[in-house]
């Protein structure tokens, strides 16, 4: 900030990784008026802004099986691949991100394939995605999903469900596989999800991937 021959630069460490920050403009005894904005043009990079304080970190945590991943922005992050097995379970602990404030922040289950295992890799193919929320973006030239989701005894209210979620919880996701046919089902704070992919484009390898939006993902267990 700079006027009246005087320039002033303050640094704030917010409280953690947030998508959006807002300045307003005030006083004391004073009337602020033709007030305008401009775009400087300039972007700003990570390392322009010294950094006054540790980076937020939510998977500081015990690691399991495969590592564990904090994820900020949607599918910003992944966990790694791993076939998908007849009877298989993946345990996990599930904690939303402080800034979390909606019922999709919350973890996503990626069904797919790829020659290198990885979620977009080579000749990577999405079967299905699932969201703890009870949505998922339906079927494609892959796969065919039939997908349900319903709202058990144990759901109060969204915003409760959503203080769950900040506090964090254990939970699996149970899966089976018959041929080119996968069901998958998880029940989580009273949303319950069941989903059944049949794959389209022949005999290939399926693994599944966690990812999600304002998520940490930690301690996951393949059994």
């Amino acid at each position: 900030m700079q006027g009246g021959g005087k320039k002033f630069e303050v640094i704030v460490a917010l409280p953690s990784v947030s998508k959006s920050a807002y300045i307003g403009l005030t006083g004391e005894n004073v009337r602020l008026k033709n007030i305008t904005q401009n775009q400087s043009g300039k972007k700003v990079c990570e390392d322009d802004i010294p950094r006054i304080a540790e980076r937020m970190n939510y998977i500081d945590r015990i690691e399991s099986d495969i590592p564990n991943v904090q994820i900020v922005n949607p599918l910003e992050g992944f966990t790694k691949g791993v076939p998908v097995k007849d009877k298989m379970r993946i345990y996990l602990h599930v904690q939303s991100l402080p800034d979390a404030n909606l019922i999709w922040h919350c973890p996503y289950i990626i069904l797919y394939h790829s020659d290198d295992k990885k979620v977009g890799g080579k000749n990577y193919r999405k079967y299905a995605m699932i969201k703890f929320d009870g949505e998922d973006d339906g079927s494609n030239e892959f796969a065919e999903n039939n997908f349900v989701a319903e709202k058990t005894a144990g759901f109060k209210s969204w915003d409760e469900w959503e203080e769950q979620n900040k506090a964090g919880y254990e939970c699996q996701i149970e899966f089976f596989k018959n041929g080119n046919k996968v069901s998958l089902k998880t029940l989580n704070r009273g949303i319950f999800i069941q989903n059944t992919t049949e794959i389209k484009d022949g005999g290939k390898e399926i693994y599944v991937s966690l990812s999600g939006d304002q998520v940490a993902l930690t301690d996951i267990r393949i059994r």
